[in-house]
C-alpha cells in the first residue's frame, strides 16, 4: 500500500471544480465557489457531523456579507493548501469560517490579502472563527497584513485571530503584521479600547487551550508617540501576541518574537484596566523570545520535530513550519451504560440561601457512580470506517483501568457520564494489523467521549397548591416593585430605571403610591428628549436597546411614542441598520414595540415582520432538531426572549409553522427536559459554570427563570400541571424563582441590577396566565398591550393618515378627535402632528414652517452675539403674528426664548465692558508713559510713580485688570527695582577693590572675596546690571595666578579626605575616611573597601601632576602613610594565603586519565592523603564587622581578617563542598571523574599528586590577590617573599592546566569586575574612579589574554541582577573609554589655556584670537563631563574678557564701518500717540539708533540698540508733525562705529482712528439716534449731517467724552432720509485735533406703530389703537381673510372706530397705520399687526 503523506508535494491528476463528494464519501473543495457552496450547506443546517471535507487547491475568497453563525461538526482537512482571504471591512459575521459547533480544522494555511479594521462603529470579533466555536484547530499558519484605521477616538476595537469560548488550538503559528493608522488628534484624545492580539482575547472570557503555538508577526509602536502620557480612565490599548481575561484560558509551550512585535500596553488609571494590563504583561513576558532564540529548535519545548514540525534557516525565514509526516487518526469511543439513576439529594434546601457559591442553591449531593457495560465507536466518518476495517481496529478498552464513572445529575433524562482513568493509565485501542498501520504512516488515538445515563424523576409531589403559588407570585411582585428604582422625586427616563418603570406599568403598580407618577415621567422624559434635540444630540443606533426599552415603557404607561416631538422613536428603532443587524435581540424588541400596541413602520413593515416570523420558526425547528444529539442543548434566556416574540403570529391564520414549532418546543424532550434542572430552576448546560463570581450565570439564574416563566406563560403553558413537563422531582420554576427572593426585604441578592424587575415581569406573566387558565378572566398576555388605554393613539392615526387626497369629512374627524382629547393630552400632543392637521384645515402651514425655520436658523444660545439681535427680534415678530393654536405647534419655541434671554444678558455684558474698558485704558496710558526697562533708574520720582500706578491697577475689578494689556510692563519695571539696588551694591564693592598688584594682592583678597560672594548671590538678571564685573574677574585672575594651582588644591583636598591621624607609635589611629563619622566611627566593610579604592585613586590623581605641582602638595605624607598601612594589610593577608599553598614540587599539572579503573586500594590511599592546609573563610576584612583591624599589632590579625578582597570576589577556600554543585561540575567534565575531592592522577606517574579542588581554589585566590598589588607594592612584596611568590607562580601554571583551576581563576576576576561595575553602573566612571577601572582593564588585557571567549559566558551578580562577564567587561570598557577621553580632552584644553598669554597687545591680538577660536572648537567637541574636568575654565573666560576689553580700547578703527546709511525710511500712524518708523536692513549692522525732531527743532536720539528694522515711537503728540531718521552701528575693532544718516528725514504724524457708525435708528417721528464705535485716544466726537450722500455735510452736534458714542438728532423731518458722518477729536494744547470722517450712513425718522385691539358687539366690530406721538391721523384697513386684499375703511384723527352692519359669524381682519403731514404731504408709518374678530 502506498500513501502520500501530508507535507509532501501532491500533483492532482484530475481538475475538479466546485464542491463535490468523492467515491470514499468525502467532500472535496476545489475552488472559491466550492468553498461558498460548502458554507451555504452549513448555513442551510448541514452540520456535517462525522463527515470529512478536503481542500484540494489553493483558493482565494472575498467576504463582504455579514452572516449569522451556524454549527459545523465535521473534519475540515486543509491538506497544506492556502486560503487567501479578503474583505472590504472586517466586522463580526465576516470570519473565514463563520461557524460555531465542535468541528475540527486541520493543516491549513491562511493568508490575509486585504483586511481593514475601521472603528466607525465598534468591532469585537476574531478573524478565523467566531467566539462561539468550541472545536479543535490544528496546524493552521496565518500570514498577511491587517490594516487598523482609527477614525474615532471613542469607538472601541477588540480583535483577535483565534479566540473561542471553548476549544483547543494547537500547532498553529501567526505571521500577521498590524498596520495601525491614526491622526495625532485622535490618539491624543483616545477614550476607548484598542485591543489587538493573535491568540486569545484581552476582553472576553474563554476556556480555550492553546498548545504549541507561536507568533512571528509584526507591529510598530510609532503611533503611540502621539498618545498622551495618561489615557482616559476607562480606556486601554494593547497589541500583543497572546491575551486572556481568566485563568481558564491556558497557554502551553507558546512563544513569540518580541523583537519583531514589541508588546504595547497603555491604559487609564482605573484599577480594572491596570489589572488587565498587569496580567497581559506577565503573560507575554513569559513567552517573549529574541529573533535568534526563535530561530533555534531548542526554544520550542514540546514541539514534535520528528513528526509534525520542521525548522531550517533556508525556509520560512528561519522559523518553524508545520509539516506533518504521519497521520494521526483519532477515533471517538463512547461508553455504554444501561442502568437508570433515580434523582435524589442529601442537600438541605436552604444550604446557600441568597448567595452565589460554586454549588447551586439546591445542588445534587449524592451517589453519582454508574457501571459501564462496554464501549462502542461513535461519530465515525466513512474514511475512518475504511481504516478501521483495513487495520482491524476495535473499541475494546480495558475497563479495569477505569477509576470511576459518574453521571451529571443536574437535569433529568439522558445525562452525560464522565469516565476517569486510573493514574498512569491511558486508554488505547486494539489494532489487529498494527505493524502494517505503522508502515503505512497511521497512528490510532482514542478519544473517550462522555457516555449517557438516564436520570429519572423521583416522583415527589409539588409542595403547595396552585392558589398558594398564585398569591405568592403577587406578593413577590409587590415586594420587588416596592423596592424598585424609580426616582420618585423627579420621574424621568434613564437607562438604569427604565425597566423598573416598564415593569411597574405592566404590573399595575404605582411607584410610591403616586397615581400621577407615569404622567410626570412622560412629561419629564419628553422634555429631556427635546433638550437633547436642541443640543444637537443624534440618537446612536449602537444603543438601539436603550431606545427600544424607552418606546416599550412609553407604550406600557399609556402614551403614544409618536407624541414625542424631538425624535421619531418608532422609525428610529425600525431602521434597517438596527433590525437587519446581527446585534443581540435587535429585531425582536423592535417587533415588540410595534406589535404590542399595533403600530406600523415605513422602514420595517408588517410584511417584513411576517417574513421574519417564518424565518424564525424555521430556525427554531432546526435548533430543536440539533438539540436531540445531546451536543447542542437549547440556549437559555436568549431563546426564551426571542421565541416570545412569535406570540403575535401564534395561532394566526397562515402561520401554522409558527404555531407548530412553538408547540413542539414545549414537548417534554425539548424545553422542559433540556432547560429545566432537576431542582426546578432553568439553566441549560451551555451556560454551566463553576465560578462563584460569575454574577449568577450559574445554576439558579434570575434571568433564566424570569424569561422562562414569560416564555411558558406567554403561550399559556400551565407550569404547575405535571403534564407540561415543568415539574421535576416535585420542584417547579416558581419554587426556584421564590428561592431567589428575600421576602423580608423584597430583594434578589447576588445578581445583576436589572434582575429584580426581570423576575417581577416573569411572575407577572405567570399571574396573567393563571387568571386566564384558572380564573377564566379576559386578561391579556404580558406582551399584549391592548389592556393599556392610549388616548392619543387614535388621534395620531387619524391625523397622520391625512394627505392631499383627504376629504373634508376625514379632516373634520381628525379635528374632532383632537378637540375631544383631555387638556393634559393636548398639552403633550406632538406639535408636528398637530401642524399637519392645521395645514390640512386652513393652510397655516407656510407661516408655521417659516417661524420654525427662522428659529432653527438662529445660532444656539451659547453661540449668539449682539450682531444676532435683529434676527432674534425679527423671529419674535414672526411668532407673535401667529394665532394661539398655531403658536402651540412651534416645537422649537424654547430656543427663541433662550435666545432672547441671551441677548439681554449680552447687552448687560456689553454695557459693563464699556465701563471696564474706560477704567483699564486710564491705567494703560499711565503705564505707557513710564520709562523702558533699559532706561529705568533709581530716581525717587520714578519709584513713587510706579507705586501710584500699581495702586490704580489694584483698585480695578478683575475684569478691568484683564483688559490692562501692558500690565506686565509695570510688573517687570517694579520687579527690576530690587535688581537695580542689589546690582548697585555689588558695583560699589567691586569699585572698592581698586588696582590689584603683586605687592597688595594678599591684602586685596578679602575685598575680592567679599565682592565675589555678593556677586554670586545675585540672580542672573541682577548680574547683567553689574557694569564693572570684568574688573572683578581681572582681580581674581591675578590673585589666582599668585596662589596655589587649582588642580594641586583639588589633590590636596582629596588626600585630606583620607583623614590620616597617627598615634604616638606611628600607627594610624582614626580609621578610613571621614565617612566613618556617619557610622558612629565604625568603619564598616563597605566603607573599608571604599577607603582602599580611595587611596588608589588619590595616588593616581597625584601622578597626573607635573613636578612643579607635586612639589606644592603639602600632605603627601598622609597618602604615603595610608599606602604603607594598606600595603601591610595586603602583605600579611597575601603572605598567609601563599603559606597555605602546597609545595609546587609535590604536585603536578593535569594529565588525562588512562582508560583503566582505579583499584579500590589506590582509592583508599588517595582518600587517606592529608588535605591541603585549611584557610579561614574569606570575604571580609573584619570577621565580625567591627574595627578590630585598626589595632597597633597588625601582624597578630588572622589571615582572613587581613584579606583585602571584598566578600563577593573571594573564592570559597573552605573544605566544605556543595554536593549538588560538585555533581553538576562532574557532569560537565567528561575527561575526569571527581568521585572524591581529588582528581585521579594519570596511570604511571605516582611521584607527584594531582591538585585537589580546594587547592585549585586557594591558588586562584592567591594569584588574584597578588595581581591586585600595585606595581610598587608588587616589587616590594616579591623582594620580601621571593620563595613564596615563585612557588605560587609555579602552582598557578599547573593549576591552569586543570579546567576547574582555570575556571576558578577566571571566575574570581569576573566577580571582581562585577563588584567594580556595581559601583559605577548607576554612577558612571568619572575622573575619581577612572584609575581603579583602568587598572582592572589593564590587568585583564595583560593576564587574561586569549581567555576572552572562555570567560565571556561566566555568570556574575551586579547588585540583584545576573549578567555575563562579557556584558560587564564591555560596559566597563565603554565607560572607561569615555572617561579616559574626557580626562584627556580636559588635560589638553588645560594645557592649551596655560600656554595662552594674558597680556594682549596690538601685535599679538590676532594670534591670540586665532588660538582662542581653535581652542573653542576643541571645547565645543568635548562632552559635558570633559568640560567639567577642566581646571582652567575660569582662566579662559578671563582671557576672553581681556581680549574683548582690548577691542574696545583700540583706536584708529572708526573707518572700518563700510555700510551705507539705512534707506527706504517710512512712517505709519498706528494710533493717536504711536508712529511706526521702518527702514531697509543694512549689511553688517549690529543695531540701529532712531532720531526725531520737530519742524523747528534739532535731532534727538529716542532709541538706542534697536535690533529690528522698525521702531514704534509711542510718545508722539496727536496731530504734531515729526521728522525721523536712522543710523546703523556696528561693534568692530576699537568700539562702536556708526553710519551716516538722512539729514532731511521722513515725516510722521500720530492720528486718531477712523470712526465706524454702528446704527442710525429712528427714536420717534422727529428724532434719529446715531451710534458709533469708540476710538482709542479720542476726547470726543463731532457729528455731521447731509440731505444727500455726496452733498455738503454740516456739523449738527458733538460729544465731549470718549465713552459718549451716541447722538440724538432731534431736528429731523418725518419721513426724510438723511446721511450722517462722525469723526473723533483729541484735545492737544487746548486745541481739537480731528481724525478722519466715517463712511456716510443714512437714517430716517418715522412714526411709531400703533398697537391695535379688536372686539365685537352685535353685528359690529369695535377697534381701538394706541396713540402715536406726532401723528396727524390714522388710516384703518379691513379684509375678509388674513392674507387677502385690504381696503381702507376709515381715515380718522381719533384712536378708535366701529364698523357696523356686519354679518354675524363672519370673520374680519383689520390693521391700522399713522400718518403725519410734512410740507402738505402725508408721511405714513408702518401698519400694526393684523388682528381678527368673529362678528357676534
Amino acid at each position: 500500500m502506498f500513501f502520500v503523506f501530508l507535507g509532501l508535494s501532491v500533483i492532482n491528476v484530475k481538475a475538479e471544480t466546485g464542491f463535490i463528494k468523492n467515491d470514499k464519501g468525502e467532500y472535496e473543495i476545489w475552488d472559491a465557489s466550492g468553498f461558498d457552496k460548502f458554507k451555504q450547506e452549513v448555513f442551510n443546517g448541514n452540520n456535517f457531523s462525522g463527515e470529512t471535507i478536503l481542500l484540494k487547491n489553493n483558493i482565494s475568497i472575498q467576504v463582504n456579507q455579514i452572516v449569522s453563525t451556524k454549527a459545523f461538526g465535521g473534519d475540515f482537512e486543509g491538506e497544506g493548501h492556502q486560503i487567501s482571504y479578503s474583505t472590504d471591512k472586517f466586522l463580526k459575521g465576516k470570519e473565514v469560517f463563520p461557524f460555531s459547533g465542535k468541528g475540527k480544522i486541520n493543516n491549513l494555511k491562511l493568508n490575509v490579502d486585504t483586511c481593514e479594521l475601521i472603528n466607525t462603529s465598534s468591532i469585537s470579533g476574531a478573524l478565523f472563527l467566531p467566539n462561539t466555536w468550541q472545536g479543535t484547530i490544528n496546524g493552521v499558519e496565518v500570514s498577511g497584513t491587517i490594516k487598523v484605521t482609527l477614525s474615532s477616538s471613542d469607538v472601541s476595537i477588540w480583535f483577535s485571530l483565534f479566540n473561542f469560548v471553548k476549544g483547543e488550538v494547537k500547532n498553529c503559528s501567526s505571521n500577521i503584521a498590524f498596520d495601525i493608522n491614526a491622526t495625532p488628534e485622535i490618539l491624543n484624545n483616545f477614550d476607548a479600547y484598542l485591543c489587538l492580539t493573535e491568540f486569545g482575547s484581552a476582553t472576553s472570557s474563554s476556556r480555550t487551550i492553546y498548545t504549541n503555538c507561536f507568533s512571528y508577526g509584526k507591529s510598530e509602536d510609532k503611533f503611540a508617540t502621539y498618545l498622551p502620557e495618561q489615557l482616559a480612565e476607562k480606556s486601554m490599548i494593547s497589541i500583543t501576541a497572546f491575551a486572556r481575561t481568566n485563568a481558564n484560558c491556558q497557554f502551553n509551550n507558546c512563544y513569540y518574537d518580541s523583537t519583531l512585535m514589541p508588546a504595547i500596553y497603555y491604559g487609564g488609571n482605573l484599577e480594572l484596566i491596570q489589572n488587565k494590563i498587569a496580567d497581559l504583561k506577565q503573560l507575554n513576558q513569559s513567552f517573549a523570545r529574541t529573533t535568534e532564540q526563535m530561530h533555534s529548535q531548542d526554544t520550542y519545548e514540546g514541539f514534535d520535530f520528528d513528526k509534525y514540525w520542521e525548522i531550517s534557516a533556508d525556509k520560512n525565514n528561519g522559523y518553524p513550519y508545520y509539516s506533518p509526516r504521519e497521520v494521526i487518526v483519532t477515533l471517538d469511543v463512547k461508553p455504554i451504560i444501561t442502568e437508570k439513576k433515580e434523582w435524589n439529594t442529601e442537600t438541605p434546601k436552604d444550604q446557600n440561601k441568597y448567595g452565589k457559591t460554586n454549588t447551586y442553591y439546591y445542588p445534587y449531593v449524592g451517589d453519582t457512580s454508574v457501571n459501564i457495560d462496554h464501549f462502542e465507536f461513535a461519530n465515525v466518518t466513512a474514511k475512518q470506517q475504511a481504516l478501521i476495517d483495513t487495520y482491524g481496529v476495535t473499541p475494546t478498552l480495558n475497563t479495569s483501568d477505569i477509576k470511576s464513572a459518574n453521571v451529571e445529575m443536574s437535569y433529568l433524562g439522558n445525562r452525560p457520564v464522565t469516565v476517569t482513568w486510573k493514574d498512569n493509565t491511558t486508554p488505547s485501542l486494539i489494532v489487529t494489523n498494527a505493524a502494517q498501520a505503522k508502515e503505512d504512516g497511521y497512528v490510532f488515538h482514542v478519544n473517550v467521549l462522555k457516555g449517557t445515563c438516564e436520570v429519572v424523576d423521583n416522583g415527589a409531589e409539588v409542595a403547595h397548591t396552585d392558589e398558594w403559588y398564585y398569591q405568592k407570585a403577587q406578593d413577590a411582585i409587590n415586594l420587588i416593585l416596592k423596592g424598585g428604582s424609580y426616582d420618585v422625586d423627579n420621574p424621568c427616563w434613564n437607562d438604569n430605571n427604565v425597566w423598573f418603570v416598564f415593569t411597574a406599568a405592566r404590573c399595575h403598580y404605582y411607584p410610591n403610591g403616586d397615581k400621577q407618577y407615569f404622567d410626570k415621567w412622560f412629561a419629564n422624559t419628553k422634555k429631556e428628549l427635546q433638550e437633547m434635540k436642541d443640543n444637537g444630540v443624534e440618537l446612536n443606533p449602537d444603543k438601539y436597546n436603550v431606545y427600544q426599552k424607552l418606546v416599550l415603557t412609553i407604550e406600557a404607561i399609556g402614551y403614544d411614542p409618536r407624541d414625542i416631538d424631538s425624535y421619531d422613536l418608532l422609525e428610529f428603532i425600525s431602521q434597517p441598520e438596527i433590525v437587519n443587524s446581527t446585534n443581540y435581540l435587535a429585531k425582536e424588541y423592535t417587533i415588540h414595540a410595534l406589535k404590542a400596541v399595533g403600530y406600523e413602520s415605513k422602514s420595517f413593515t408588517n410584511k417584513d415582520m411576517d417574513d421574519w416570523a417564518h424565518e424564525k420558526a424555521a430556525g427554531i425547528a432546526q435548533a430543536l432538531t440539533q438539540s436531540e444529539d445531546g451536543e447542542h442543548p437549547l440556549d437559555n434566556s436568549d431563546n426564551f426572549m426571542a421565541w416570545q416574540t412569535l406570540l403575535y403570529w401564534y395561532n394566526k391564520s397562515g402561520f401554522d409553522d409558527v404555531t407548530n414549532v412553538i408547540n413542539k418546543s414545549f414537548e417534554t424532550k425539548y424545553v422542559p427536559m433540556q432547560v429545566q434542572r432537576a431542582t426546578g430552576a432553568l439553566c441549560t448546560a451551555a451556560y454551566e459554570q463553576t465560578n462563584p463570581n460569575s454574577n449568577g450565570i450559574d445554576g439558579n439564574n434570575a434571568w433564566n427563570d424570569a424569561q422562562g416563566l414569560l416564555y411558558a406563560t406567554t403561550y399559556d403553558r400551565d407550569i404547575l400541571n405535571r403534564d407540561t413537563g415543568f415539574i421535576k422531582n416535585g420542584n417547579t420554576i416558581l419554587d426556584a424563582t421564590f428561592d431567589l427572593i428575600n421576602f423580608e426585604t423584597g430583594a434578589i441578592p447576588g445578581f445583576f441590577w436589572y434582575d429584580p424587575a426581570q423576575i417581577a415581569r416573569g411572575l407577572e406573566g405567570y399571574v396573567r396566565s393563571y387568571q386566564r387558565i384558572h380564573l377564566k378572566e379576559d386578561t391579556t398576555v404580558f406582551w399584549d398591550f391592548s389592556d393599556v388605554k392610549v388616548p392619543t393613539k387614535n388621534v395620531n392615526d387619524l391625523i397622520l393618515a391625512l394627505d392631499a387626497n383627504s376629504t373634508k369629512e376625514q379632516i373634520q374627524a381628525a379635528r374632532d378627535a383632537y378637540d375631544n382629547l383631555p387638556a393634559k393630552y393636548q398639552a403633550i400632543f406632538n406639535k408636528d402632528t398637530l401642524r399637519k392637521l392645521l395645514e390640512a384645515e386652513n393652510g397655516k402651514g407656510d407661516s408655521i414652517t417659516k417661524v420654525i425655520a427662522a428659529i432653527d436658523a438662529l445660532p444656539a444660545a451659547d453661540k449668539l452675539t449682539l450682531e444676532n439681535k435683529d434676527a432674534v427680534v425679527n423671529v419674535r415678530n414672526l411668532y407673535d403674528a401667529l394665532d394661539d393654536e398655531a403658536k402651540s405647534v412651534i416645537s422649537n419655541y424654547s430656543k427663541l426664548t433662550a435666545a432672547e434671554a441671551k441677548i439681554k444678558e449680552l447687552e448687560k455684558q456689553q454695557e459693563q465692558k464699556e465701563k471696564d474698558k474706560a477704567a483699564a485704558e486710564k491705567v494703560i496710558a499711565a503705564i505707557d508713559a513710564l520709562p523702558s526697562a533699559d532706561n529705568l533708574t533709581l530716581n525717587p520720582y520714578v519709584l513713587q510713580l510706579l507705586d501710584n500706578i500699581q495702586a490704580q491697577y489694584n483698585a480695578l475689578t478683575e475684569a478691568q485688570k484683564a483688559l490692562v494689556t501692558n500690565y506686565s510692563v509695570l510688573q517687570t519695571l517694579r520687579s527690576l527695582i530690587p535688581d537695580l539696588k542689589a546690582a548697585a551694591a555689588v558695583v560699589d564693592k567691586i569699585n572698592a577693590i581698586g588696582e590689584v598688584t603683586s605687592d597688595n594682592y594678599q591684602k586685596k583678597q578679602a575685598l575680592v572675596i567679599e565682592a565675589r560672594t555678593a556677586y554670586d548671590a545675585l540672580t542672573a538678571d541682577q548680574k547683567k546690571r553689574v557694569t564693572n564685573y570684568a574688573e572683578l574677574e581681572k582681580a581674581e585672575l591675578f590673585i589666582r595666578r599668585q596662589s596655589t594651582d587649582a588642580k594641586v588644591g583639588y589633590v590636596i583636598s582629596f588626600i585630606d579626605e583620607l583623614n590620616i591621624t597617627t598615634s604616638s607609635t606611628g600607627a594610624l589611629s582614626d580609621g578610613p575616611l571621614k565617612l566613618t563619622e556617619k557610622n558612629n566611627n565604625v568603619p564598616t566593610e563597605k566603607i573599608w573597601n571604599s577607603w582602599k579604592d580611595y587611596v588608589a585613586n588619590a595616588r593616581a590623581l597625584y601622578n597626573t601632576l607635573d613636578d612643579q605641582q607635586k612639589a606644592q602638595v603639602t600632605n603627601l605624607s598622609s597618602l604615603e602613610k595610608a599606602e604603607g598601612y594598606l600595603y601591610q594589610l595586603k602583605s600579611d593577608a597575601l603572605k598567609a594565603m601563599l603559606k597555605a599553598l602546597p609545595d609546587a614540587e609535590t604536585v603536578r599539572a593535569y594529565e588525562a586519565p588512562q582508560p583503566t579503573t582505579v583499584p579500590a586500594a589506590q582509592e583508599a590511599v588517595q582518600s587517606d592523603e592529608l588535605p591541603a592546609q585549611e584557610v579561614p573563610a574569606e570575604g571580609s576584612d573584619f570577621s565580625d564587622g567591627s574595627a578590630d583591624a585598626f589595632t597597633s599589632d597588625i601582624s597578630e590579625q588572622p589571615a582572613a581578617q587581613m584579606d583585602i578582597q571584598p566578600s563577593k570576589d573571594n573564592a570559597d577556600v573552605s573544605n566544605e563542598e556543595n554536593t549538588d554543585s560538585v555533581i553538576a561540575d562532574e557532569a560537565e567534565v567528561p575527561d575526569a571523574d571527581f568521585s572524591t575531592e581529588e582528581e585521579i592522577p594519570a596511570a604511571g606517574d605516582t611521584a607527584k599528586r594531582a591538585l585537589t579542588e580546594t587547592e585549585l581554589k586557594q591558588i586562584a585566590a592567591a594569584k588574584n590577590a597578588y595581581d591586585q598589588l600595585t606595581e610598587t607594592e608588587e616589587k616590594k612584596f616579591r623582594s620580601e617573599n621571593t620563595a613564596l611568590v615563585e612557588n605560587m607562580e609555579k602552582l598557578i601554571a599547573m593549576a591552569l592546566t586543570y579546567e576547574k583551576g582555570q575556571n576558578e581563576y577566571q571566575q574570581l576576576f569576573a566577580d571582581e569586575a562585577a563588584l567594580i561595575y556595581t559601583t559605577v553602573k548607576d554612577h558612571p566612571v568619572d575622573r575619581d574612579s577612572y584609575p581603579q577601572v583602568k587598572a582592572l582593564l589593564d590587568r585583564y588585557a595583560k593576564d587574561y589574554q586569549g581567555q576572552e571567549n572562555a570567560m565571556a559566558g561566566l555568570k556574575v551578580k551586579v547588585g540583584n541582577q545576573e549578567m555575563t562577564f562579557a556584558e560587564v567587561i564591555a560596559a566597563l570598557t565603554a565607560q572607561a573609554d569615555k572617561a579616559g577621553k574626557d580626562i584627556s580632552d580636559a588635560q589638553q584644553a588645560d594645557d592649551w589655556i596655560s600656554n595662552l598669554p594674558t597680556a594682549v597687545t596690538k601685535e599679538n591680538i590676532a594670534g591670540v584670537e586665532a588660538e582662542l577660536a581653535a581652542l573653542q572648537k576643541l571645547i565645543d567637541s568635548m562632552s559635558a563631563e570633559g568640560k567639567s574636568y577642566m581646571w582652567n575654565a575660569k582662566q579662559l573666560e578671563l582671557i576672553k574678557t581681556i581680549v574683548a576689553d582690548y577691542h574696545i580700547e583700540l583706536a584708529g578703527k572708526q573707518d572700518a564701518f563700510k555700510a551705507d546709511m539705512p534707506a527706504n525710511l517710512q512712517t505709519k500712524a498706528l494710533n493717536y500717540k504711536t508712529i511706526q518708523v521702518s527702514w531697509s536692513s543694512v549689511d553688517n549692522a549690529d543695531g540701529y539708533m532712531v532720531y526725531r525732531r520737530t519742524e523747528t527743532g534739532s535731532w534727538k536720539k529716542i532709541a538706542d540698540q534697536v535690533t529690528d528694522i522698525s521702531y514704534k515711537d509711542q510718545k508722539a503728540v496727536t496731530g504734531r508733525v515729526y521728522y525721523y531718521t536712522v543710523r546703523a552701528y556696528s561693534y568692530t575693532w576699537g568700539g562702536k562705529t556708526v553710519s551716516s544718516y538722512d539729514k532731511d528725514g521722513v515725516i510722521g504724524k500720530a492720528k486718531l482712528g477712523k470712526v465706524k457708525i454702528a446704527a442710525t435708528d429712528s427714536e420717534n417721528y422727529t428724532t434719529i439716534r446715531v451710534t458709533w464705535n469708540k476710538v482709542s485716544g479720542a476726547n470726543g466726537y463731532r457729528v455731521y449731517r447731509s440731505a444727500s450722500k455726496d452733498g455738503k455735510y454740516t456739523a449738527i452736534g458733538s460729544t465731549a467724552k470718549n465713552s459718549a458714542v451716541t447722538f440724538l438728532d432731534k431736528k429731523a423731518a418725518t419721513g426724510t432720509t438723511y446721511y450722517y458722518k462722525v469723526r473723533a477729536y483729541r484735545n492737544v494744547n487746548d486745541k481739537k485735533i480731528y481724525g478722519s470722517s466715517s463712511t456716510a450712513v443714512k437714517g430716517k425718522a418715522i412714526l411709531s406703530v400703533p398697537a391695535l385691539s379688536v372686539g365685537s358687539t352685535s353685528k359690529t366690530a369695535v377697534l381701538e389703537w394706541s396713540k402715536v406721538k406726532g401723528a396727524d391721523g390714522y388710516q384703518v384697513y379691513a379684509s375678509a381673510s388674513k392674507n387677502g386684499k385690504y381696503i381702507r375703511i376709515k381715515a380718522t384723527k381719533g384712536t378708535g372706530m366701529t364698523e357696523e352692519k356686519l354679518a354675524t359669524g363672519k370673520t374680519r381682519y383689520y390693521k391700522v397705520r399713522a400718518y403725519r403731514k410734512v410740507n402738505g404731504k402725508a408721511v405714513y408709518g408702518s401698519f400694526s399687526k393684523v388682528k381678527k374678530v368673529v362678528i357676534k
